[in-house]
């Protein structure tokens, strides 16, 4: 069985059999795949080719017949995964979630509704004022104030924050694996799990599945959408990639129910438009540019004495000794070692006048240590000699009406001190980084408009191509023939993306799903790279770029190995320049070498393969510490980690795994990818029911030296 297409499954009248030949083309790269033949729908009504109205022809199996009840379903869930934005809403939390996992909306909590935001992986709520200071007692906020949303947080708040989903793609495997749940049942004709058309309003028919959660909603024509979807907590489902029988990787993510499932659903596409990801952007980069004063309660401050306050005519000085301790959260310490921030803010009272004057200090501290914050203001120093002036006045005139009498005078002052423990947030280049990834947005969408028409796989696609600078195993892109310019067609098109076929009842495995021009990886596996010379002199030593690198596994899993890239991939002459440019005062130029197919999965060192590509080291292929260059939440290594450990689990034992990196070009003659496209899907060899699936997409790039963002990309 050789079966190959993008997500969503064919079914309906004109379906082809078992053996017969289909392609499904599509972008493994885009938000949007286009697919061309018959589309997965469940009709409602049953004909005489179809009397159950699932989309199956006529005898099919019971488990031929689940799958195309399952098809619209899944689809829906793949569409989710690779949205641009996705709308999560608990009854606690209602928020916009970008591809980058950014977010802006409100959480409900302790009576109100509060601004929430989470940018590159960080999270705060704006609290009122009262909050403020019962969360960071050495505080005197007045106003609504941001406020890390640690552990302390959510626990005065009584919400998790970690309920909200890492981005669209970990939303949809939350509901994939309720869907996934045995609970769930597809199969019986007369019962409310079957999927069944309704309707809401003046919204289009819905396809329901009742799950144990709630009730999941689609579409009910093709294109597919999740419309609604019960409250899924992070890792809902059973713990697949816990038990993992490799040491390589990362740890497995937690899976918990935080509380119980909503019944509710409205018909509200969970998917958002790309416009509505723009706006959530707007106001992500609106609420950014407000939280250079971030509190972090996870840090108590104690004042060891009372604050000290000293003026003259010119000046005020103020000092306080404080101690910086962890704030406990449950059973845990919030913060347990290093340094944190500590904040004084000084108002100067002169004469019972307020705001005569203010000044700040920001110190950094270590954890248990005490320190002393100063800080001076001249500010003050008029009102001060306005009241000396004043006071002086009123002592001559009494000491005049004392016969000369010595009349002392004095002139009262004080002050509030605000000490407070502050979040490190650079505004600048957090608002910068947003800026960036909604101006990336705008390109991915550009860049994923579909094809109208399949294009025909030329004769000689395959296998190793004279002339061309491709290697054995390796696959020249459609539209390509030797070492001639390549067709001018989108970046990313007339890829084949492999998946099985719903009307095979056999065991499906890697052999099953092999592309043409595969060479052997591991003893169970295939991996495959699609090259495509572009001309010119910085073809790299693949002869060309690299447009897409997969891999397929089972078990035994191919072993790992040390990263240690050799030779250059296409762009690496062109990319130096760049580098260089960016970093004029380092000792290097910042680039690395990225593989498509991760050495911890056994992907190729050698660039010839075509599995490395040019890309910025810090930011895109790892996460960077650097306070020069803070970067991308999830690196291309974060997500290799999370694939490692999936396909290592005893969850996967039974499984067949596609793992796809797809590098997405400005133009046919580009040469360094402006962003990766990541993904891996897996699939239950027996049943060939979905099992796993999530995308990324990584841009290349990063922060350079002046703290503005670089795409590598030319």
């Amino acid at each position: 069985m050789t079966q190959q297409g993008s997500s969503g499954w064919t079914s309906g009248p004109g379906t082809p059999r078992p053996g017969s030949s289909r392609l499904i083309w599509g972008f493994a790269a885009g938000f949007v795949l286009l697919l061309i033949g018959a589309v997965a729908v469940v009709r409602m009504s049953g004909g005489a080719d179809d009397p159950a109205g699932d989309g199956a022809a006529p005898g099919e199996s019971a488990a031929v017949r689940l799958a195309h009840r399952r098809a619209p379903f899944e689809e829906a869930v793949l569409a989710l995964a690779q949205a641009p934005g996705a709308h999560y809403d608990d009854g606690v939390f209602s928020v916009q979630l970008t591809l980058f996992g950014d977010y802006t909306g409100s959480v409900e909590a302790r009576g109100g509704v509060y601004p929430v935001i989470r940018t590159d992986g960080v999270t705060s709520v704006q609290l009122p004022a009262s909050s403020v200071n019962a969360l960071q007692p050495s505080a005197t906020e007045t106003t609504a104030t941001w406020v890390k949303a640690g552990p302390a947080t959510a626990e005065y708040l009584g919400v998790s924050f970690g309920d909200v989903p890492d981005d669209p793609s970990d939303l949809a495997q939350r509901v994939l694996d309720d869907l996934n749940d045995p609970a769930t049942d597809f199969t019986a004709a007369d019962s409310t799990t079957t999927p069944t058309a309704s309707t809401n309003g003046d919204d289009e028919g819905m396809l329901t599945v009742t799950t144990p959660s709630g009730p999941v909603r689609v579409s009910a024509s093709s294109p597919h959408r999740l419309m609604s979807v019960p409250v899924l907590s992070a890792g809902s489902g059973t713990d697949d990639t816990a038990d993992t029988d490799s040491t390589a990787g990362g740890a497995a993510d937690p899976v918990s129910f935080a509380r119980p499932a909503a019944a509710s659903a409205t018909a509200t596409p969970v998917q958002l438009t790309a416009a509505q990801v723009d706006e959530a952007f707007e106001q992500i980069v609106k609420r950014a540019r407000t939280t250079a004063k971030t509190v972090d309660p996870g840090v108590v401050l104690d004042l060891e004495q009372q604050a000290a306050i000293n003026c003259t005519e010119y000046s005020c000085s103020v000092s306080a000794r404080i101690t910086a301790g962890a704030r406990t959260a449950g059973s845990d310490s919030e913060v347990t070692s290093g340094t944190v921030r500590a904040s004084l803010t000084a108002d100067i009272e002169v004469d019972g006048k307020t705001g005569a004057g203010k000044c700040t200090a920001v110190t950094t501290m270590k954890l248990d240590k005490s320190k002393t914050l100063k800080c001076t203001t001249t500010s003050a120093g008029p009102e001060l000699r306005s009241a000396l002036s004043r006071a002086k006045a009123q002592a001559e005139a009494k000491s005049r009406a004392m016969n000369g009498a010595r009349v002392p005078y004095t002139v009262p002052y004080g002050g509030t001190v605000d000490v407070r423990a502050v979040a490190r947030v650079n505004v600048k280049t957090l608002v910068r980084l947003m800026l960036s990834r909604q101006d990336l947005l705008d390109d991915l969408l550009e860049q994923a408009e579909p094809q109208t028409e399949p294009q025909a796989e030329p004769e000689g696609q395959t296998g190793t191509q004279p002339g061309n600078g491709t290697q054995p195993g390796t696959t020249t892109a459609p539209g390509t023939t030797g070492g001639a310019e390549p067709a001018p067609q989108p970046s990313g098109s007339g890829v084949v993306v492999p998946q099985p076929d719903p009307d095979d009842e056999d065991p499906v495995g890697c052999a099953d799903l092999e592309p043409a021009g595969a060479t052997p990886h591991g003893t169970t596996g295939w991996k495959n790279f699609v090259i495509r010379p572009t001309g010119g002199s910085d073809q790299g030593a693949a002869g060309g770029r690299t447009e897409v690198g997969e891999a397929c596994f089972e078990k035994p899993v191919v072993s790992g190995h040390p990263t240690a890239p050799t030779g250059n991939p296409a762009g690496w002459l062109d990319g130096q320049k760049t580098g260089a440019a960016a970093f004029p005062s380092a000792s290097g130029n910042g680039l690395a070498r990225c593989h498509l197919v991760p050495a911890v999965l056994g992907g190729p060192n050698e660039a010839s393969t075509g599995n490395l590509v040019t890309c910025w080291q810090a930011g895109i292929n790892i996460n960077s510490t650097a306070k020069s260059r803070p970067v991308m939440k999830v690196s291309m290594r974060d997500f290799e980690k999370h694939a490692n450990a999936w396909i290592r689990s005893s969850g996967a034992a039974n499984t067949v795994t596609v793992y796809e990196v797809t590098p997405v070009y400005r133009s046919a003659k580009s040469t360094i990818p402006t962003h990766f496209s990541m993904r891996f899907r897996s699939w239950d060899r027996d049943t060939h029911q979905l099992k796993r699936i999530r995308w990324i997409s990584v841009p290349n790039v990063t922060l350079d030296e002046k703290g503005k963002t670089q795409s590598l990309a030319n």
